[in-house]
């Protein structure tokens, strides 16, 4: 089966870019940009202010990557899913929601944190935002997303998946998101 990439996108500390920009991807030491609401998602977004960086990184990556295939970003179903590879995943905040459950036996601990402790809440959030009923899954490891994608899309389980990386923790070197969207149709063979 041909499968084709639609659409992409990268954020790093440099910035963010499109696939059809047709720029380099790169990755420098630093903490990504935020990039503001308005230029991925149509209408104004009430609880984006609350999602934690890792969070507001993937949801943004995944967004930009969605216009740039074409791909409506609105809440109505549609048949795209999505896995992410992430070393790291939600630990900066995992760590933050730790510490205020030291405190007073944990009668402080902050339930906007514990919300964003999962590596998946991401793809939870962009599901029910951007309307993905397909499947959505965080990996981590030696797997390999494009290939995961690739196969969801050969078995029918989805017409497009969304493919990428997401990795935003003050200890790493490689902060930023790169993701593609694939489909059994598209511009460029993959």
């Amino acid at each position: 089966m041909k499968l084709y990439i639609k659409g992409g996108c990268r954020i790093s500390s440099a910035g963010r870019e499109t696939l059809r920009e047709k720029t380099i991807p790169e990755f420098p030491p630093g903490q990504p940009k935020k990039i503001p609401v308005k230029e991925f998602y149509p209408k104004p977004l009430r609880h984006y202010g609350r999602f934690d960086d890792y969070t507001r990184l993937g949801f943004a990556a995944i967004g930009l990557a969605l216009k740039d295939a074409g791909i409506p970003r609105d809440d109505t179903p549609k048949p795209v899913g999505a896995v992410i590879f992430t070393r790291s995943g939600s630990l900066a905040n995992d760590l933050d929601f730790y510490r205020t459950t030291l405190e007073d036996d944990g009668a402080l601990a902050s339930p906007n944190l514990f919300s964003y402790t999962l590596p998946g809440t991401v793809l939870g959030e962009c599901a029910v935002h951007f309307g993905l009923a397909g499947p959505t899954f965080c990996i981590g490891g030696k797997a390999d997303p494009v290939r995961i994608a690739s196969k969801m899309i050969e078995s029918g389980e989805a017409e497009t998946m969304i493919a990428g990386y997401l990795e935003n923790t003050p200890e790493s070197n490689a902060n930023g998101a790169a993701v593609i969207v694939i489909s059994k149709s598209g511009d460029v063979l993959l």
